[in-house]
């Protein structure tokens, strides 16, 4: 009952299975495929029985977008669990043997022992869900509903550990009801959704621009205090933090509003990656024509091993244009978001290295990423780089306002005492007094 993989870059099936708990609620628990990696190929793992004190009511394996689950009907209507039947539950991995190893492909319910009296016939009744991991279908359906089958639907996910479901779940809803609107292209649909978001975090956007930039332009008088305290570090931690409140501005200030937007990145990331609707969904008629697997804008039947890249996507079999735009697009943020003022030349070449570094990562790990989720990606980072360059401009503007307005006018006559210099003293003054 296994769906096959469907994700290029790594096997993300997983087996799951739902408990009834004391208080009569259902939890998921998931038996990823990498705790199976070790296991020796003749042997299955035991996942629990139906008529323990918390019985396994159903058996399912998943990958990114379908699901198989086998639920035990019970023979007393209005309840969950079926202890009458002394079920006892098996998962284990499928292997493929090579000539050089056994390679692991997936896993498969391996076996259902039912245990009954010799003597007397039993009627065994059972649903069999087999079919696409569809939010409204999931959630909607009464039974499937009690099963909780829905918490399946984001876990495979590689950031599905760190997500919330419901934020999840409402990006998934948000790119339906953006597709609907743009006559069901799902291209056009992330484009919007990219919109919606980067306006709804502006605000924090800004913050965080205008804490980079204030930083920025503390850096001569913090280069001074690490020259006048060198030798006294707490000294100089005391006169930065003092630096920092005077001009409202502190290091951790431009993080803030990156930090706080993370919940909302990983949610976006789980939604897009696990959204079913993107299977085979075109953007453009030639290109991305399924934003469910690379753009492969070039493809070839011979895969080719890249040093580096091979080793961390597999062999390559197209040429995936949207990484590389994706890349340009990292470049740009980069060369536009403020920087301090390197303090040697060490700190220059680390900088440039890092300039570089962070755009070649990102092409790495999204290479063989769903071109969805790319695309994603690449228009977010393309929007905040116009969204940086708007915010420095206002902000340049303002601070030029600000500037012409404040106007020095010399009153005739004496300057107050106070702001005179004061009459050289000669070699026989003395203080009297």
């Amino acid at each position: 009952i296994g769906p096959p993989r469907e994700d290029v870059r790594m096997d993300g099936r997983f087996g799951a299975f739902g408990r009834l708990t004391e208080d009569e609620s259902v939890s998921t628990l998931v038996e990823s495929i990498k705790d199976y990696q070790e296991m020796p190929p003749a042997k299955r793992k035991y996942l629990g029985s139906s008529n323990e004190k918390e019985p396994i009511l159903w058996i399912g394996i998943a990958n990114k977008f379908f699901s198989s689950m086998m639920y035990l009907v019970p023979k007393e209507a209005g309840r969950l669990q079926a202890p009458e039947y002394r079920a006892r539950f098996y998962m284990a991995p499928i292997r493929e043997v090579s000539k050089t190893r056994s390679i692991l492909t997936g896993m498969e319910l391996t076996g259902l022992e039912l245990s009954a009296d010799a003597n007397k016939p039993m009627l065994i009744r059972f649903d069999l869900f087999a079919g696409s991991k569809d939010r409204d279908l999931l959630k909607n359906d009464p039974l499937y509903g009690k099963l909780d089958y829905a918490s399946m639907i984001t876990f495979s996910s590689c950031c599905s550990f760190c997500a919330w479901d419901w934020l999840s779940l409402a990006m998934m809803w948000l790119l339906d009801a953006f597709a609907s609107i743009a006559f069901g292209n799902y291209g056009v649909a992330i484009f919007m959704l990219v919109i919606l978001v980067r306006l709804a975090m502006h605000p924090l956007t800004k913050k965080g621009q205008v804490a980079m930039m204030r930083m920025q332009k503390l850096q001569p008088e913090l280069k001074k205090l690490r020259e006048k305290y060198k030798d006294d570090k707490e000294t100089l931690n005391r006169e930065m933090m003092a630096l920092y409140k005077q001009h409202g501005a502190g290091p951790l200030l431009g993080c803030l509003p990156m930090l706080i937007q993370m919940p909302i990145w990983i949610a976006l990331w789980t939604g897009i990656n696990a959204a079913v609707a993107l299977r085979h969904a075109a953007f453009l008629p030639v290109w991305i024509t399924d934003l469910a697997a690379p753009d492969a804008l070039v493809s070839w039947t011979t895969p080719v091993s890249i040093p580096v890249l091979s080793w961390l996507v597999g062999t390559i079999t197209s040429f995936n244009l949207l990484p590389l735009l994706l890349c340009v697009a990292m470049v740009l943020q980069q060369k536009f978001t403020p920087q301090a003022a390197a303090a040697d030349d060490q700190a220059k070449s680390q900088r440039r290295m890092m300039m570089w570094m962070m755009p070649i990562m990102m092409l790495m790990f999204f290479y063989q990423a769903p071109s969805g989720l790319t695309l994603y990606i690449m228009a977010s980072t393309f929007f905040g780089v116009a969204e940086q360059y708007v915010i420095r401009r206002h902000i340049r503007m303002q601070e030029e306002t600000q500037a012409m307005m404040e106007t020095r006018v010399q009153m005739p006559g004496k300057a107050a005492r106070s702001s005179r210099p004061k009459k050289p003293k000669g070699p026989f003054w003395v203080k009297r007094g």
